[in-house]
């Protein structure tokens, strides 16, 4: 049986000023020590009509597309504090974001913390 995900709890915060407070605790004992952190913010739902094949004329919904997705840090297993401008990053006009801790070099995520906005 494969082990259990890594579940490291991100803590975020938007603030009235437009900025985004983000914690991450140290690691979990005998877990990963090292990754990235991540933001993304993403569209809910967006309508896409269909203009060709046996589907065209319908229209479909898609859910949570992510718009933008940048690095913001690293980690090194030790506690975390840091604050983003969420417009500088993208924010305008989206519904959502996400905070996103991945084991370094595009391993596994071992955090992530949706928010609306």
């Amino acid at each position: 049986m494969a082990a259990a995900a890594q579940k490291i709890k991100i803590d975020v915060t938007h603030n009235k000023d437009g900025s985004t407070d983000i914690r991450v605790p140290d690691a979990l004992p005998g877990g990963e020590r090292k990754g990235e952190l991540w933001i993304g913010f993403y569209d809910t739902a967006v309508k896409t009509k269909i203009r060709a094949s046996e589907n065209r004329g319908e229209t479909i919904t898609n859910a949570n597309i992510v718009r933008t997705y940048k690095r913001i840090g690293d980690w090194d297993g030790n506690a975390l504090a840091t604050r983003v401008d969420r417009k500088a990053l993208g924010a305008t006009g989206r519904d959502g974001c996400v905070v996103i801790l991945q084991s370094a070099q595009s391993g596994p995520i071992i955090g992530a913390a949706p928010f609306p906005l």
